[in-house]
């Protein structure tokens, strides 16, 4: 025998990452529970909202812009 023999890698099977803690799933589930599924929900609804009110937030500040600025 070699005394540089090459050592085997431990064998490690296929799986995915729980998209909120990054703890590993099999390759059919999402989420590692029932918690983090609902904190994804929780984030998700958040970001939605954010998003509405950005846009609603918007036009109202650009008609109050044009109303203020000087008449030409």
């Amino acid at each position: 025998m070699s005394k540089y023999r090459k050592e085997e890698k431990p064998a490690i099977f296929k799986h995915r990452h729980c998209t909120v803690c990054g703890a590993p799933v099999s390759m059919s589930e999402k989420y590692c529970g029932p918690k983090c599924e609902d904190e994804y929900k929780k984030a998700s609804r958040r970001r939605t909202y954010t998003f509405i009110a950005t846009l609603a937030v918007f036009p109202v500040l650009l008609a109050i812009l044009m109303f203020l600025r000087p008449p030409a």
